[in-house]
C-alpha cells in the first residue's frame, strides 16, 4: 500500500522554491530586489544613508535595518519550480 499523503508532501516540498528578496521602503513606496548589490546600486548610499559594505555586515545577524532614510527588510520569497 502507497502512502499517498506522504507522497502528495514530498512532491509539494519538491515544487518549492525558495529565494532571498530584499523589501526596500524609500519616500513611502515600496522596492523589491535580488539581492543587496542590486538595491545599492540603484538607490546610493547619499539616499539610503548607509553603503552596500555596511549593510552586508549588518544582515549577516539581522534582517531588518532601519534609519532615518529607510527601511530594508531581508526575507524570503517562495516559489515553485518551473516547468511543472
Amino acid at each position: 500500500m502507497v502512502d499517498k499523503t506522504r507522497k502528495t508532501i514530498m512532491v509539494h516540498e519538491k515544487e518549492k522554491q525558495k529565494r532571498m528578496v530584499c523589501h526596500l521602503q524609500y519616500k513611502g513606496k515600496h522596492y523589491y530586489f535580488g539581492n543587496l548589490k542590486v538595491l545599492t546600486d540603484n538607490f546610493g548610499k547619499e539616499q539610503l544613508g548607509v553603503g552596500y559594505k555596511s549593510l552586508a555586515n549588518h544582515f549577516v545577524n539581522h534582517s531588518k535595518f532601519f534609519n532615518d532614510h529607510c527601511i530594508i527588510i531581508k526575507g524570503e520569497l517562495v516559489t515553485s519550480k518551473r516547468g511543472i
